[in-house]
């Protein structure tokens, strides 16, 4: 181990839990006693290490390798997700204070208590870390230790600092530490000692009523006092009763100081309104002319009407790159109405991502059918004609929709059939992701189907357009319009498919209409416009007569790309569907299969399919997932006397559920 410079251990199971609530560490304090002169990267990240209420079973041998010497070239460490006992992480945060890694320059924590923070600080204050350049303390909002390590850092004890995440609650009351971090972050940039900071992002955790004005708004006017000459990337994540936050924050960033910063973020909800505008305006007119990316993550409310009417007093470049989330509220029509407005005026020429949110828990949506109408139009808006005619977005490159956004299930329609019925097309659209639907969303699917046909994306390679736990039916009318779409033109960009359909009643009339349902899409697998399909996941849970149907279009030869196969709900047993689907599962007829899924497949459907690869060439695979099916020991057994043959040499990733014994 004495050349080992990097050890990536990330979500490992180091440590394991006996079903009687005891811990065992040995092999994690085996490795940990041995030196290691020339480790440069330990990454232990995301492996349980909380241990129990006992110290003696607990999991302090990373501290004691720090404060041992056994570790001294250690430059990035990561502790992120671990869970660690907080005496742990005391016990590593004092190593750090020995001098023993006087090279640490990236820090990862998970929780961080006042103890550990204090040990932290004091490492900081002693100068035994003068060269971390990275720290980031985003793993539990609960981490009150990190006020006090702010207090160190912003009094200059970081000199070397280009990086600082934070994500920060309160957890108690009265509570201070998130006083700490604002006043001392403020202090610290008045008084230009941290001027090094490439990439300050933190998310502050609250509700509006226990919101801090005052040491909030002073922090966002010192960004401003032009001490953050470096700065290139801020994130910012609040909830504010008023808007003299978002206020403070336009005047920095209108001040003209912040001359580096490429990368804004801002996640913002307000009560009040008007310096929204005034942010919007200090964007649209140019004050950030280093800007390059900028992400705003608003609800569906008047402050977004109020930042809407900001932006369009002037114009965002076309250089910047905008990524724009929205959460629904009530007040949404009109909220997405003035954004529709700012779109369709080329205010945002550089949109390059649009996210349209969930509905709050126990809302049913709120986006009603005419404002989703009118973003569609204007998403697709064309301003002048012939050689001057320009697009509204002609830079979208994902549209990421949840259907519990809308109100009524005229909604999503709406918005489709505003981009069918619009004049122009989204050229560069790689994404669209429609996801959660319901029921009531699949009158939906003819209006998306009309876009693929009227080749509004003509450069679309992934296109979701599914349910995760609701099942639904596209119907016949809405599979045959997506099918028909999958067989024009304009549907050869596709790389990726995911769509779900299914008839959840059990009669002859359910089997007849998924049936022909999975024949119209098969029919679109097999008239070859889908020849460069990379992907395709079918969420649901078909008749065996369905799978039947389905497998001539997987069968036909004309998916000759395919990667990746999913059916994660399709019930594969001893019966015909399965027969089918064993039929098209060959070399010949998928030649590019490197991943198949197959979520509820057991032991009786393993094995024909088992037999139909002895008398037929297997697809290359590498990858199988049975993960979830009921496939048992009987079906490894199978799995293991098939790799025996050589019949599937490519496959390394083989993942069986809980059936099998253990």
């Amino acid at each position: 181990l004495s050349s080992l410079r990097v050890l990536i251990l990330k979500e490992n199971c180091l440590a394991r839990k006996s079903k009687g609530g005891e811990w065992n560490f040995s092999s994690l304090t085996a490795l940990f006693s041995h030196q290691f002169p020339a480790l440069q990267e330990l990454d232990v990240s995301y492996n349980q290490l909380e241990g129990s209420d006992d110290a003696d079973t607990a999991a302090p041998m990373v501290g004691e390798a720090f404060g041992g010497g056994r570790l001294p070239s250690v430059e990035r460490l990561n502790l992120s997700g671990t869970q660690m006992r907080q005496t742990d992480v005391t016990a590593v945060c004092s190593a750090l204070g020995t001098g023993s890694v006087p090279s640490l320059r990236v820090l990862h924590l998970c929780r961080v208590d006042v103890p550990a923070g204090e040990a932290l600080a004091a490492a900081l204050d002693s100068d035994r870390l003068p060269e971390l350049r990275e720290l980031v303390a985003q793993d539990d909002t609960l981490s009150e230790g990190m006020g006090v390590v702010t207090r160190s850092i912003a009094s200059g004890k970081a000199p070397a600092l280009s990086v600082l995440k934070m994500e920060v609650a309160y957890s108690t009351d009265p509570n201070t530490h998130v006083d700490d971090i604002w006043e001392g972050l403020a202090a610290g940039l008045r008084g230009g000692r941290l001027g090094s900071l490439e990439d300050l992002d933190l998310s502050f955790r609250y509700d509006e009523d226990d919101f801090p004005t005052e040491p909030n708004r002073e922090f966002a006017r010192a960004l401003g006092a032009g001490a953050l000459s470096s700065l290139r990337r801020l994130s910012l994540e609040w909830s504010e009763d008023s808007d003299e936050v978002v206020g403070a924050l336009a005047e920095s960033l209108g001040s003209g100081v912040l001359v580096s910063l490429e990368e804004l973020c801002i996640s913002v909800g307000c009560g009040e309104e008007e310096e929204c505008k005034s942010l919007g305006e200090v964007l649209s007119t140019g004050k950030v002319p280093s800007l390059r990316k900028l992400e705003l993550t608003w609800w569906l409310d008047e402050s977004l009407e109020k930042l809407a009417q900001g932006l369009g007093v002037g114009s965002l470049s076309p250089d910047v790159a905008v990524d724009f989330r929205l959460w629904p509220t009530e007040e949404g029509d009109a909220a997405l109405k003035a954004f529709a407005a700012i779109i369709r005026d080329r205010k945002v020429p550089g949109l390059r991502k649009l996210e349209i949110g969930e509905a709050r828990p126990d809302d049913e949506g709120f986006i009603v059918e005419g404002a989703a109408r009118d973003l569609g139009e204007a998403l697709v808006h064309v301003s002048g004609e012939g050689r001057t005619a320009s697009l509204s977005s002609p830079a979208l490159e994902e549209l990421w929709i949840d259907s519990d956004g809308f109100e009524t299930e005229k909604g999503l329609s709406g918005l489709l059939s505003g981009i069918a019925s619009g004049g122009g097309c989204l050229p560069s659209l790689h994404n669209l992701h429609i996801n959660r639907l319901r029921q009531r969303d699949t009158p939906a699917a003819p209006p998306l189907a009309e876009c693929i046909t009227k080749g509004k994306f003509p450069k679309l390679r992934n296109l979701h357009f599914s349910s995760k736990s609701n099942p639904i039916s596209l119907g016949q009318e809405g599979m045959q319009a997506l099918a028909l779409a999958l067989c024009s033109p304009h549907a050869k960009s596709l790389r990726s498919l995911t769509l779900r359909s299914e008839e959840t009643g059990n009669d002859r009339k359910a089997v007849a209409a998924e049936v022909a349902q999975m024949s119209a899409l098969s029919v679109s697998f097999s008239l070859g416009q889908l020849t460069a399909l990379e992907e395709l996941s079918l969420g649901g849970a078909l008749f065996p007569e369905s799978v039947s149907a389905l497998s001539v279009g997987l069968g036909s030869g004309k998916l000759r790309s395919l990667r990746s196969l999913e059916l994660q709900r399709v019930l594969l047993h001893d019966d015909e569907g399965t027969t089918a689907l064993c039929q098209a599962l060959s070399a010949e007829k998928l030649p590019e299969l490197r991943c198949l899924k197959l979520g509820r497949v057991n032991d009786a459907g393993l094995k024909k399919m088992v037999k139909a690869w002895g008398e037929a060439t297997p697809p290359p695979l590498e990858e199988l997932n049975l993960w979830g099916s009921s496939v048992g020991d009987e079906g490894v057994l199978v799995l293991i006397a098939l790799a025996g043959t050589g019949r599937v040499p490519m496959l390394w990733d083989v993942r069986v559920g809980s059936s099998v014994s253990r």
